[in-house]
């Protein structure tokens, strides 16, 4: 049993700091629209496509359950991620970020839809534990994420966070 809680500790701990990441791109994102000379729009574009798009991606990972795992999924996850955060790191216009969102949505399409999915499977006799492993740890991933996105921008001289 005791191992049982150092895999859950291990896997809300992972989870909690790819939250973290996620949150801080978000912000980093807009941060650096407007630093590279983006007009306002550019700044709404990059905020806003993401969520117009997460939702139906969502529909359509649900129409593939049945084919695709959670476990590779959440992999999956973890790979668009990084490549939405190298693209971040490079990008020199407001285009290349708006282009990027379609990443950033379908990152949190996989977390926020298939998350509590693949919490579920992993912990069957413990539906508690894997609701709370995935809520608590995407809660705190949000707020560290967001918190040290806004410590990053400060710390880099970016002038406006959203």
């Amino acid at each position: 049993m005791e191992k049982l809680y150092l895999y859950a500790l291990g896997l809300a701990l992972v989870f909690i700091m790819s939250a973290c990441g996620n949150n801080s791109d978000e912000k980093s994102s807009s941060a650096q629209s407007s630093e590279q000379h983006g007009k306002h729009t550019d700044v709404g574009l990059v905020v806003s496509i993401c969520a117009g798009l997460k939702s139906p991606i969502m529909f359509v990972l649900g129409a593939l359950g049945k084919r695709i795992s959670n476990h590779s999924l959440m992999i999956s996850a973890c790979f668009i991620a990084f490549m939405y955060s190298m693209i971040l790191s490079i990008a020199t216009a407001s285009w290349q970020l708006i282009a990027a969102q379609i990443l950033q949505a379908t990152f949190v399409a996989i977390v926020m839809g298939n998350g509590l999915s693949y919490f579920t499977e992993l912990f069957p006799n413990s539906p508690g534990m894997s609701t709370a492993i995935y809520y608590n740890g995407s809660i705190i991933g949000r707020l560290v994420g967001h918190l040290g996105g806004g410590m990053v921008a400060q710390f880099a001289g970016l002038r406006d966070v959203y």
